[in-house]
């Protein structure tokens, strides 16, 4: 008969206990299945928006107007986006280069060289600008809440050397060496991106 119970109350616990490791394991394979479906979520929500700012992203110029201007003897200062004064700064060099005839004509050409890619830089710049603007308008809500941190932080280093180099004019997307900063940066919010969208691994 005690074997009976024994066997009895074994039989009970085992039950409890099966049906309990079955209700546990069914509940966190419910939890995984709806983290990974919001995981995906996020990921097709930020998809979209990342693809259309990496577009404005490459869309702002390769070269700064302080990167054109360096390699000219006594080039104009240039900031606070005033493409029109470097230009007209330059034609007025250029008008006194010609009257002097001592003056390099190599001077001349680069001068002329930088009015023409100026206004190109000008242009594309200003498109740019305006096109993450209304990106920000638009999609920064979006973003905002649902980017990673090192997405988020390597926008503001770009955002930074953008303004840097046509608010500000305190320098061009390359350094000293010739390293392009820009193309740097774009690579790193790339690689984010990429770890954030779950792409690449770490």
């Amino acid at each position: 008969m005690i074997d009976n119970v024994i066997v009895s109350v074994t039989t009970l616990l085992s039950t409890v206990v099966g049906a309990f490791l079955s209700h546990f394991l069914q509940n966190k394979i419910e939890r995984r299945k709806l983290l990974e479906e919001r995981a995906k979520e996020r990921r097709e929500i930020l998809l979209g928006v990342y693809k259309q700012l990496l577009k404005i992203i490459n869309y702002y110029p390769n070269e700064a107007p302080v990167d054109l201007l360096r390699y000219i003897e006594y080039p104009p200062y240039y900031a606070g986006e005033n493409f029109k004064a470097i230009r007209n700064t330059l034609v007025y060099q250029i008008e006194d280069y010609k009257k002097d005839e001592r003056k390099n004509l190599v001077e001349i050409s680069n001068r002329e060289y930088c009015i023409k890619e100026l206004y190109s830089i000008e242009r594309e710049y200003f498109e740019a600008k305006k096109m993450y603007q209304d990106f920000s308008k638009n999609d920064k809500v979006i973003f905002d809440l649902y980017a990673s941190v090192g997405v988020r932080n390597a926008l503001v280093d770009l955002e930074v050397l953008i303004n840097n180099a046509f608010i500000a004019g305190s320098f061009g997307f390359k350094d000293e060496n010739g390293v392009d900063r820009k193309e740097e940066l774009v690579r790193k919010l790339t690689y984010e991106m990429s770890l954030d969208l779950e792409t690449i691994k770490k």
